[in-house]
């Protein structure tokens, strides 16, 4: 058993006065490197996570959104039973209101708890598993993210900056912007009448596809060199 002269020392100030028992001392004692054990193993699982500041939920300014964030919910996110219960949880709101303080605040919290956990940004964890691909690893990798007990991904929904090998693609993140549609029928879906004006100018009249089978996905790109850069 290893002990830090300072924390026997502080032990023997403590208990030397004779008011427990025998035993009762003992397992004071034990109770030290115990402690520390488990205190070295949250430290580890913290500094595994990831996580790129040192925000927690204590240090969250709950005064500056009073009446949009409410304290409540994230202390009993904090008990980590979504994680037990197998739940995901998503927070959604305007840049600013400090979702990213939130999240890792939380995450640090269930760290404490015992609770595996990982940080990642959409980003990041795009470029990871596009590097599993390309060296034909990506199942390995996708298990690999898939065993935390808790995988954060934060900024999600933001434009990912374009790696070096796309940005001699194309070096504008919203090149490599998509959607797709899905058709939940139980029969194909006559798509030449159909135009796309909100976001993305697309007429299906006279393209490459002009009608989606029941269960058919399509999918319509900005650019298609950029999107097969990153896609594949």
């Amino acid at each position: 058993m290893k002990l830090k002269a300072e924390q026997l020392d502080r032990f023997l100030q403590e208990y030397a006065n004779g008011k427990l028992s025998v035993l009762e001392t003992i397992a004071k004692f034990l109770e030290i490197p115990a402690h520390a054990s488990q205190e070295m193993a949250i430290v580890y699982r913290i500094k595994r996570a990831g996580f790129p500041t040192e925000a927690t939920l204590e240090s969250y300014d709950w005064s500056r959104n009073r009446l949009t964030i409410a304290k409540e919910p994230f202390l009993e996110l904090a008990t980590g039973e979504f994680i037990r219960r197998k739940e995901n949880v998503a927070f959604v709101g305007e840049s600013g209101l400090g979702k990213t303080h939130l999240m890792q605040g939380l995450a640090r919290k269930c760290c404490s708890l015992g609770y595996r956990v990982r940080y990642e940004t959409s980003a990041s964890l795009i470029e990871a598993l596009n590097q599993a691909r390309a060296i034909k690893t990506l199942a390995a990798k996708v298990r690999h993210f898939c065993s935390w007990d808790l995988l954060v991904i934060d900024e999600f929904g933001f434009d990912i900056a374009p790696t070096p090998a796309e940005a001699a693609v194309a070096a504008d993140a919203q090149e490599y912007e998509w959607i797709e549609l899905l058709n939940v029928g139980a029969v194909p879906l006559d798509l030449t009448p159909i135009r796309l004006t909100k976001g993305v100018d697309f007429d299906f009249a006279g393209s490459a596809v002009t009608s989606l089978p029941a269960g058919g996905r399509v999918v319509v790109v900005k650019n298609p060199a950029a999107f097969t850069a990153r896609y594949g």
